[in-house]
């Protein structure tokens, strides 16, 4: 029985993204088709699909503050440390610590978290992890930048957290979360045809999410120092959820369905804005695209028997 349930929660999801990478592979998707694709999803589908499914929820009802202590509690503990190893054992700058403690603690909640909830715990599910996703980038990339900036400048430099968090508070996804949260609380409807054609993007989010995931991974090397990249993703993927799992159980009395549906995307991969931030400092770039890389591998495996386990 619980094979069959591991079959049917990863076997879809496998196969998708695995068919993103043979895509990739044969240039059927190649990368301009790639990064047109992702715009698509993040500029429109994602943002529409987010914003019909919070305007349809009652979220003054199921909003508990329980949860984000849980997942943003396990964040902290991972954060912590992820520091004291990076900086004791890995002999990392505090710049360079900062971007990789975000690679243990960001997850991919959006163009993976999304379709595997969505598949496996369908509209319950993903209304718990909207409320992660609400504050899950501007909570982690200010850290972040607060982190690097003043590892970089001894606690000057402040222009790029202005900047950082300039580009927050416009992310398309964020804009479409807060506009379902403003709907739900406010209990105003948006005119049927426009409520239509969003409900119709939602069709379309999660398997688009999986094709650009493996296409993602195509032509992805193991590069740097695999120690830190392994540390990283074991980090990110094991001991994440593991802690939110103990925090939500023990210590917060979360409902079951809300402690699986948390563990499970919490052992999602380190997201892309990881990549970003490793860009815009120029630090520890090949440590996080190879964590990304082992973390998505260990996500798509441990993933289906988080969900076979905790049925």
């Amino acid at each position: 029985m619980m094979y069959q349930t591991m079959a049917a929660a990863g076997g879809p999801v496998f196969l998708l993204v695995l068919l993103g990478y043979v895509l990739a592979w044969r240039n059927i998707m190649d990368l301009s088709a790639q990064r047109a694709l992702n715009r698509l999803a993040m500029w429109v589908l994602m943002p529409g699909s987010l914003m019909y499914l919070l305007s349809h929820e009652r979220l003054a009802e199921i909003f508990d503050p329980a949860l984000w202590g849980a997942f943003y509690g396990a964040i902290a503990i991972v954060a912590v440390v992820a520091v004291a190893v990076l900086r004791l054992a890995f002999r990392c700058s505090l710049p360079e610590t900062a971007v990789l403690m975000m690679a243990s603690t960001f997850s991919n909640l959006v163009l993976l978290g999304f379709p595997i909830v969505e598949g496996a715990y369908g509209r319950p599910g993903l209304t718990i992890l909207l409320i992660v996703v609400s504050i899950h980038a501007a909570v982690l990339v200010t850290l972040t930048v607060l982190m690097a900036e003043w590892g970089l400048s001894g606690g000057g430099g402040w222009k790029a957290l202005r900047k950082t968090l300039s580009g927050v508070v416009r992310n398309p996804v964020l804009i479409g979360i807060a506009a379902g949260v403003a709907l739900s609380l406010t209990g105003l409807r948006l005119p049927a045809v426009l409520d239509q054609a969003l409900e119709r993007m939602q069709g379309a989010v999660t398997p688009l999410s999986l094709l650009l995931v493996g296409s993602g991974l195509y032509g992805v090397k193991l590069r740097g120092d695999l120690r830190v990249s392994l540390f990283l993703a074991g980090a990110k993927t094991l001991l994440l959820p593991l802690l939110v799992f103990l925090l939500g159980r023990f210590v917060f009395g979360l409902p079951p369905f809300t402690v699986t549906v948390c563990t499970v995307i919490a052992c999602m991969p380190t997201g892309a804005n990881t990549t970003l931030m490793a860009g815009t400092y120029r630090l520890g770039e090949n440590r996080v695209a190879s964590s990304i890389l082992i973390g998505t591998a260990i996500s798509l495996l441990v993933a289906p028997v988080l969900i076979a386990v905790l049925a």
